[in-house]
């Protein structure tokens, strides 16, 4: 699950470059707009990313201790 999920965000971030790169070479009027939305879409990727695997990894903690409590 976890390197689906590296592999998904490492997919995504190397297209950004690309991206922005194409828009800026076409010329378009709103490269600022187009960037400023490249990198607001970095840090919610960013942001959701960590927030996943916080919760995975509290999740399976929590798991863990209530199993110990039971064969107690």
């Amino acid at each position: 699950m976890l390197l689906l999920l590296s592999l998904i965000s490492g997919i995504l971030v190397g297209a950004e470059f690309p991206l922005a790169n194409k828009i800026y070479l076409i010329g378009l009027n709103k490269v600022s707009w187009v960037a400023g939305m490249l990198y607001a879409a970095d840090l919610i990727g960013a942001w959701l990313g960590a927030f996943i695997v916080s919760v995975m990894m509290i999740w399976k903690i929590l798991k863990k201790c209530v199993n110990g409590l039971r064969k107690i």
